[in-house]
């Protein structure tokens, strides 16, 4: 599925006392934990609850007894970013990504946020679209770049998923100091015609 299919597959439906705002959202979310008990943050998106004055908020989200979790930028939604974001094989199109994520963290710093949650639509529609192996370096370049504009105590999602499990926070770095790919390379044998599992 094509990204613009993706988001039109994500298009919200409006029903009446559907939250028309941030500031409603909130309302909505305060009352939810209010009958729950469970759910005291709330996550964010930008640029779909973008406003102008996020101390505002935070003082609003403050007064209803909430705070806010996650921020999650929005890195699918724009034309640009059909063919990828933070992996794009066009590099003006990776550094408006990463400028996105970067303005995400001033915003998660201002609300009182230490996570940011990245969701990357980054994949391709075919086979031979692009190649992996420059993407994924495209990918760990942009995430440096994000994790260096990152303020100390401020973590992506999955490693604070992670330390709160008591692992470290980097999972790439635990995959690697783990030897799997080294023992699975050297245990399977590649066939000149691997083309399932069974007999490959």
């Amino acid at each position: 599925m094509g990204l613009r299919r993706l988001w039109d597959a994500l298009e919200v439906f409006h029903w009446p006392g559907a939250a028309r705002s941030l500031r409603e959202k909130l309302a909505d979310a305060a009352q939810v934990n209010k009958v729950t008990g469970i759910c005291p943050s709330v996550a964010i998106h930008i640029p779909w609850d973008k406003v102008d004055d996020w101390q505002a908020v935070k003082a609003y989200v403050g007064s209803l007894g909430l705070r806010i979790g996650a921020v999650n930028p929005n890195l699918f939604q724009e034309d640009v970013y059909r063919l990828g974001s933070l992996c794009h094989f066009d590099k003006k199109v990776r550094e408006q990504a990463v400028e996105h994520v970067i303005d995400c963290i001033h915003i998660a710093q201002v609300v009182g946020s230490d996570v940011i949650s990245l969701w990357l639509a980054d994949g391709t529609n075919y086979p031979g679209q692009d190649d992996l192996r420059r993407r994924r370096h495209r990918l760990l370049d942009s995430l440096q770049a994000i994790y260096a504009a990152m303020p100390a105590g401020m973590r992506p999602l999955l490693a604070e998923v992670r330390v709160r499990q008591g692992r470290g926070p980097d999972p790439i770095a635990a995959f690697r100091s783990s030897g799997y790919a080294e023992r699975v390379a050297r245990e399977r044998v590649a066939s000149p015609m691997a083309s399932g599992y069974p007999g490959a």
